[in-house]
């Protein structure tokens, strides 16, 4: 069996792959509503916890970087979200999940209200919200709440 670098087996990054062609972005797709609308945050919720741990960590890995999903899991080694996101490929710890879990539904609402760009450069800039702190190392302190606020006032533009 062949083993990519960080050590994925090849058969792993193949089925990984198929698999992220087969899901369909539709279902992550805005509505036409406003992203952070009531119904909006429960949907989000809904295909957050409906993805596998592996799929969530494939996500966030394309759109984050994995270097930053292993900040956001409180972990050093910054191979390991490459191998959470394979397929049969161990998975985070419960608390990490839910770091993840959360990051997941306010980079949708992010990308939804804006784009990648803009919610790639929220997650990583220092945040006024959030006491001059990045989300990224906010979630990872596990200030779940205050990230999700801050996230809301972003997309509607609130300034406290």
């Amino acid at each position: 069996m062949n083993t990519l670098r960080g050590g994925i087996e090849v058969e792993d990054a193949v089925q990984s792959l198929a698999e992220a062609e087969a899901s369909t972005e539709d279902e992550l797709s805005p509505s036409n509503r406003d992203p952070y609308s009531p119904d909006d945050e429960e949907e989000y919720y809904r295909l957050v916890v409906k993805m596998s741990s592996h799929e969530l960590v494939r996500r966030l890995n394309t759109h984050l970087g994995a270097t930053l999903v292993a900040g956001l899991a409180g972990v050093k080694d910054r191979k390991l979200p490459y191998k959470w996101a394979t397929a049969n490929g161990p998975e985070p710890r419960d608390e990490a999940l839910q770091r993840l879990q959360m990051a997941m539904r306010v980079w949708m609402a992010l990308s939804a209200a804006d784009n990648d760009y803009v919610a790639r450069s929220w997650f990583v800039g220092m945040n006024p919200r959030l006491e001059e702190q990045s989300p990224v190392l906010a979630l990872r302190a596990g200030r779940l709440a205050e990230v999700k606020a801050a996230s809301r006032s972003f997309v509607e533009g609130i300034d406290e």
